[in-house]
């Protein structure tokens, strides 16, 4: 089956017009071609569906009779409400196919089971029990058919006090703890701008823990259900400020357009002539981009004396005094203002600065110097005559078609053709011809056999990667039993072994941050700068690996003769997947930077903020664990195609590519309709009041969003005041017109209440509110301790500390670390003799040579 494709190569401004239709055809990627996916989920969540689509597996949208819920929600093409024009909805199911059933009636279900037994896997999006009340949980699904994998994604998951709660994207973000780092000090927590980014940020993540289940039916023969938290996202995303508070017990707060770094505030968002920039500072090669930054303004002349004579060796700008810190900042910032954009741009490009435009939508979506890097396709839409752009998939597979294009489905689009093919039900007239589903080509599952202990077991993962998102991807494939050797240095050390906070003393085996990415790992130690130690790793460890994962900068994996087509020489089935800040090809691929930067240039750093002050975006590094989950997911899917054709895969991940992936919707706005989104602080088109309300104590605050005019009523008999029954607020746009006012009387009357238990009365009336947990909160949440989510580990150097779980459970499968930390190159002498098979005395020489 071919399908019809769009690529844009560069996206001239709206001025100028979308660009013309010029149609492709593609084979689909056949990574996931021999799978089928059921798609029962609604709003966000729906983008767990379009990446299996992405990666190649059949997916059908199964949607009721009139059409899923989901496609009321705008924005709409040409602005107008249309069920078949939701660019919402478009960007969330191209790729999809669609077929219509009533769930709620008997024949709609016997239907559905028939085809979940032609199927592999179904994903829904429920509240917890839904299913289950319909006959369709996954007990049902299972014996109608055993090897089925059932995806459940829910704010807390499926079970727990908490599980009942309703939590749209406001509430998600407040009791995940994430939005109590986001946002300035003076004001309310903010959550991250955008339309659904909790439930799409889940979504991802759940597609990596669905391939888990399916690396063990594999093996087993058996399905599993895997069971998505939204919640467990927020402690993740918190990493290093959760160490500190585990370490410490202390509890870091936001900073607004200045960030917490070491016990300094340092300001990372200035102005500048035509708006504002985002410049990540620190120590080690963010020093020596400080220092780079001086040179060029002392050759403009407005350095001040104090900052000519830094060295990059020795300047730490999170060790400065506050007052010394301020002063810094009010330079850089006199400088920032006499230059554009672009100009900063260019310049952080030519001289190495971690200096990024905080871009708006319209920045986003006609910038040329997007061009090349593949972040953009344009979708063929029959109302227009131009392609409209939508972001390209964060994952690419080198050397293989790029991600298919198709229009997301019309209403039951795919019913004659799928119920015909599938079921054999009688061939009837159908609003579009399509062509019939494939027959997936599969192999033969399993008939029962023993559970291994982990579903990877088995696999051999060689780790290059450091700081936050590479590490992230190893240790959940090590965590779920795959055996991880992380490459590593003194010399040229993790940068979260030499980031604070130190437990016992200050040293690379003390640091807390470390543990957090890196348990159940080995560690092998290794100089890289040193003669003969890359070819040593092409040599021992390129035919060991059934995966190589690194995210150095581009070039350095060349540089070293370990770029994929060196290590396929030696491993054709190799599977090396590399994430970067941008990409590894394009003009921007030298641009330093760190998910904070990608942030900037996303547009999510613009749209988190408050309507009338500067852009904050999204605490520390929001697109690293959103490209960590995209990266997983990949891999996976690259070792099931392995295990079926015997092909290797070279996979490139962008950090940037995976954020605009969760922008679509605005993209679309704009592109189609010439409206830019803007920031919003914590309203929502869809809900009033929606915000973040003052409670009692020190910074304490409650989530609240009322979604219909139903919940209101709850609420205002619940509040009891005069007031809440006065007509000017008795529907939807009523209270969206009244907002400020509605926002001043609701702060009143909770700021008397404690936060948890003005929640738990809220939740109790049906009204959808949660308290904005810090990291005490989220060590004492009863949610997070029913799913198990913090584990003690023993450390030699630190002792007793706790880390995280991963975000998801599959059902019988323990989500625990399989080993604690290791000390830097613990393992090296035992992977050489046990793993690689070398002998005593080379191995001593190797230790005289470059190993440690």
């Amino acid at each position: 089956m071919t399908l019809k494709l769009l690529w844009v190569a560069s996206l001239p401004s709206i001025a100028e017009g979308l660009l013309p239709i010029v149609p492709m055809t593609t084979q689909r990627m056949d990574l996931l071609s021999n799978w089928r996916v059921l798609d029962l989920t609604e709003d966000g969540a729906m983008l767990a569906g379009k990446i299996f689509a992405d990666l190649g597996a059949e997916v059908i949208k199964v949607e009721p009779p009139g059409g899923a819920p989901s496609r009321h929600r705008g924005p709409f093409l040409g602005g107008t409400p249309h069920l078949e024009k939701s660019l919402f909805w478009s960007a969330l199911n191209l790729n999809k196919r669609s077929v219509t059933l009533d769930l709620a009636h008997p024949s709609g279900r016997a239907r559905f089971l028939r085809l979940v037994q032609t199927s592999d896997l179904v994903i829904e999006s429920f509240a917890p029990g839904r299913l289950d009340s319909l006959s369709l949980g996954y007990r049902d699904l299972s014996q109608a058919h055993p090897p089925v994998v059932l995806t459940s994604i829910t704010p807390f998951g499926r079970s727990g006090p908490f599980a009942s709660y309703k939590s749209p994207d406001l509430v998600s973000w407040a009791m995940s703890g994430y939005m109590w780092m986001t946002g300035d000090p003076s004001r309310a927590p903010l959550r991250p701008g955008g339309i659904e980014q909790a439930a799409q940020y889940a979504a991802v993540s759940s597609v990596g823990a669905t391939l888990i289940a399916l690396q063990h039916r594999a093996r087993t023969g058996r399905g599993r259900h895997v069971d998505q938290s939204i919640e467990q996202l927020g402690p993740w995303m918190l990493f290093q400020s959760f160490a500190h508070y585990i370490a410490h017990g202390t509890i870091s707060k936001r900073g607004g357009v200045r960030i917490q770094w070491g016990k300094t505030l340092l300001k990372q968002v200035h102005a500048c002539k035509d708006g504002y920039l985002y410049i990540t500072m620190g120590t080690g090669i963010l020093s020596r981009g400080l220092v780079g930054l001086v040179e060029w303004m002392k050759a403009d002349g407005m350095a001040p004396p104090a900052l000519h004579q830094i060295d990059s060796a020795t300047y730490d700008p999170t060790n400065l005094e506050q007052a010394d810190a301020d002063a810094l900042s009010d330079a850089l910032a006199a400088f920032f203002l006499t230059k554009t954009k672009q100009e900063l741009l260019e310049g952080a490009l030519a001289r190495g600065l971690f200096i990024t435009p905080i871009n708006t939508i319209p920045d986003v979506v006609t910038s040329d110097h997007f061009k090349g890097h593949g972040l953009w396709q344009g979708v063929a839409h029959p109302e227009r005559a131009n392609a409209l752009p939508h972001p390209a998939s964060p994952v690419r597979f080198v050397g293989e078609p790029a991600d298919p294009s198709a229009l997301a489905p019309a209403i039951g689009r795919d019913n004659n053709a799928i119920f015909t093919a599938l079921l054999g039900l009688p061939s009837g007239s159908a609003p579009t011809q399509v062509a019939p589903p494939q027959a997936p080509k599969r192999k033969p599952i399993p008939k029962g056999g023993t559970s291994p202990s982990k579903p990877l077991d088995g696999i051999k993962v060689l780790d290059l990667t450091a700081t936050v998102a590479g590490p992230v991807v190893t240790r959940l494939l090590a965590d779920y039993g795959a055996t991880v050797v992380k490459i590593e240095s003194d010399a040229r050390p993790d940068s979260s072994r030499t980031s604070t906070p130190y437990v016992g003393a200050v040293g690379m085996n003390h640091s807390l941050y470390y543990p957090f990415s890196n348990s159940s790992k080995y560690s092998f130690g290794i100089d890289m700068s040193k003669p003969g130690a890359a070819g040593f790793i092409k040599k021992h460890f390129a035919p060991w690996a059934d995966v190589v994962i690194d995210s150095f900068a581009p070039g350095v994996m060349e540089k070293w003769g370990l770029a994929h087509r060196d290590i396929a020489q030696v491993n054709p089935k190799v599977i090396m997947a590399r994430i970067a800040f941008i990409g590894h090809e394009g003009p921007l691929r030298n641009l330093k930077g760190f998910g904070n930067n990608a942030s900037a240039l996303s547009g999510i750093s613009y749209l988190t903020a408050w309507e009338d002050g500067p852009p904050i975006g999204p605490y520390l590094a929001y697109g690293d664990h959103l490209a960590a989950y995209y990266t997983l997911a990949a891999v996976l899917a690259a070792l099931h195609r392995r295990e079926r054709t015997g092909q290797g895969s070279h996979i490139q991940v962008s950090i940037l590519g995976s954020i605009l992936s969760l922008l679509a919707p605005s993209f679309l706005e704009f592109a189609a309709n010439g409206v830019a989104r803007k920031p919003m602080g914590d309203r929502d088109d869809l809900a009033a009041p929606h915000g973040v309300y003052p409670c009692r104590g020190d910074d304490e605050w409650c989530a609240i969003a009322v979604t219909s005019d139903a919940e209101w009523q709850a609420l205002a008999q619940r509040i009891g005041e005069p007031w809440a029954s006065d007509p000017r607020f008795a529907t939807l746009k009523q209270r969206r017109e009244q907002q400020v006012e509605l926002d001043r009387l609701m702060s009143g009357w909770t700021s008397a209440w404690d936060k948890h238990k003005l929640m738990r009365a809220l939740q109790a009336s049906g009204i959808p509110a949660g308290a904005v947990q810090n990291y005490r909160d989220l060590f004492s949440d009863p949610q997070l301790k029913h799913r198990g989510h913090f584990v003690r580990l023993n450390h030699p150097e630190m002792g007793l500390h706790y880390t995280h779980t991963s975000t998801f459970r599959l059902s019988d499968v323990d989500p625990s670390p399989t080993l604690r930390a290791p000390l830097l190159g613990e393992h090296t002498y035992s992977i050489c003799k046990d793993f690689l098979g070398l002998p005593e005395n080379e191995i001593a020489t190797l230790f005289d040579q470059f190993l440690q």
